[in-house]
């Protein structure tokens, strides 16, 4: 299974606050490997997380995130404490039958202005 559907480099200025939706669609069957999730599974619930490398940064990107349909929406912002370059999100997704898959989206980016 792939990760989240997210087809675009996400680049956050210092006066961002933005909300991006990511898709987490089921595998179109049992055997195929074609979705973000197992076939016939939804997601119920999300959390997201932020990392410069291997620093934290949830706090300071992600200010909420929440899922309907297999679609998880979350607000970022631009990190004013870890500042300008590559973020990764990851997400743990829960699903409806218990079952917890990890995914992750790594083209986050953020930039200063250019002064």
């Amino acid at each position: 299974m792939g990760d989240v559907q997210g087809h675009k480099v996400i680049t956050l200025k210092p006066s961002d606050s933005v909300t991006y939706e990511f898709a987490a669609a089921p595998c179109s069957t049992r055997t195929a490997n074609d979705g973000a999730i197992p076939f016939n599974t939804n997601v119920s619930s999300v959390v997201v997380t932020a990392y410069k490398g291997k620093t934290a940064a949830t706090t300071d990107v992600v200010v909420q995130s929440s899922v309907a349909a297999n679609i998880i929406q979350v607000e970022l912002k631009y990190p004013a404490t870890n500042g300008g370059g590559k973020y990764q999100l990851r997400f743990a997704l829960t699903l409806d039958n218990g079952e917890v898959v990890n995914k992750r989206f790594d083209e986050l980016y953020a930039e200063e202005d250019a002064s």
